[in-house]
């Protein structure tokens, strides 16, 4: 089940740190709400059940500095992978139809996701991220856990997540100070 959609905010860009967390937010209690149980978010931008990728978002920004910005939404559900499908992925996955009691269908599924969209985002926009924060910590999947971040240049950081901050950004406790990671790739560690 893959979409995308675009939103408009009173916002400009520079304003919408936190958003991806926000579309995260809506689509994790979206699938719980349709049955997928042990669902959590791993940051910024994946929903996990035991560690497997079930479902992904991307988002772009569109606007300049100082108008009105918007984004440009797209999520990826695996809502029922072949086998041999999850066999040629390169991480491990799950997907929804295997993890539930009673599979939705997707035109349901869609809709709820549409509907928490909706409800989470108009708060962000009206708000930000801060009030939904704890709803969004609720079901990280890397509260407190030692993890290791990958960048782009090669670098690698081990930490134990400790917070997101409002803008977006995942706070890790490195020996006796604070980094603050604004994109990479975020894997867990075996303590």
């Amino acid at each position: 089940l893959t979409f995308s959609l675009r939103w408009q905010f009173d916002k400009p860009a520079g304003q919408l740190g936190g958003a991806s967390l926000v579309v995260g937010l809506a689509l994790v209690e979206a699938l719980i709400e349709a049955g997928l149980r042990g669902a959590q978010l791993k940051w910024p931008n994946d929903i996990v059940v035991d560690g497997k990728k079930c479902a992904g978002i991307l988002i772009e920004t569109q606007g300049d500095v100082f108008e009105p910005a918007s984004l440009v939404i797209g999520i990826g559900v695996n809502y029922r992978l072949h086998p041999e499908h999850k066999k040629i992925i390169d991480q491990p996955v799950c997907d929804y139809a295997t993890n539930v009691v009673t599979a939705m269908p997707r035109d349901a599924l869609l809709l709820g996701i549409f509907r928490h969209l909706w409800e989470r985002i108009s708060t962000f926009n009206a708000h930000g991220f801060a009030p939904l924060k704890a709803a969004w910590l609720k079901h990280h999947a890397c509260a407190n856990k030692p993890v290791t971040a990958s960048f782009g240049d090669g670098r690698k950081l081990d930490g134990v997540v400790v917070d997101v901050a409002v803008d977006g950004a995942l706070i890790l406790q490195v020996g006796n100070r604070r980094e603050v990671i604004y994109s990479g790739e975020v894997s867990l560690r075996q303590a």
